[in-house]
């Protein structure tokens, strides 16, 4: 099957601990960022996140936006794959899977670190706290499915973005770095806006990548075919050869 599904091996030019490493070392770097990034925000004022342009960036990190009754570029992108890439239904099978396991470690992340969304003036749902006010676990294993208000590390548009980007680029090479571009731009209005510490953005995009490459190995390993098949004899047969 891995003949008949290149993306599989495309996927595969760097470890998943090496993709962990970069991502750990850029979240540091953050996490010391944060409280500059924080005031550069509110010394030029938040994005207005009700305006059209932040709306529209917003669409490129959900699956279904149930404000507008729209869906997300990613599940867009996800239709279309399945429709015109060579790879039909599998390029959209790897979107849509790198889309949910990324949910699943939004999820995990944002009960295991427990930090809340950056303190808007006039919210009484968020008091104020600083960038580096964590509590782990709160509220208990329940907070899993019942999450406390405006907890926001990570950020959930970016992991979504993220992890699209990331399959887009192995099923269109050529548009990896628009793709990216495209991505990066989700994460940064989500700063603008002042919705997300730096921090809830660069944990997104590693979470996000993550997944993605996670789903290609997942894939690697059900396209892998039974020992004793013909497929798997043509492949034992070639590797002696060489």
């Amino acid at each position: 099957m891995t003949d008949d599904f290149p993306l599989i091996t495309r996927g595969r030019r760097l470890s998943i601990g090496a993709i962990a490493g970069i991502w750990l070392a850029a979240l540091a770097i953050a996490l010391l960022l944060d409280p500059y990034v924080e005031r550069l925000v509110l010394h030029f004022g938040p994005f207005n996140k009700e305006s059209w342009p932040a709306v529209i960036i917003r669409f490129g990190g959900v699956f279904w936006d149930k404000n507008y009754y729209l869906p997300g570029v990613p599940l867009v992108a996800a239709v279309l794959l399945t429709f015109f890439h060579p790879s039909k239904w599998k390029a959209g099978a790897l979107l849509v899977t790198s889309a949910g396991l990324g949910g699943l470690f939004y999820v995990l992340a944002k009960w295991i670190v427990g930090r809340q969304r950056p303190p808007m003036r006039n919210d009484v749902t968020i008091p104020y706290h600083t960038p580096y006010d964590f509590h782990p676990f709160k509220n208990g294993i329940t907070a899993l499915w019942h999450a406390p208000i405006a907890m926001g590390f990570p950020s959930g548009h970016t992991t979504l973005a993220f992890a699209t980007a990331c399959i887009l680029s192995i099923c269109l090479p050529r548009g990896r770095w628009i793709f990216y571009a495209l991505a990066a731009i989700v994460g940064i209005e989500r700063i603008a806006e002042y919705t997300h510490y730096l921090s809830d953005v660069v944990a997104g995009a590693g979470l996000g990548i993550l997944a993605a490459h996670l789903t290609l190995r997942l894939a690697a390993g059900l396209s892998r075919p039974p020992v004793g098949s013909a497929s798997a004899d043509r492949l034992f047969s070639s590797s002696q050869k060489k």
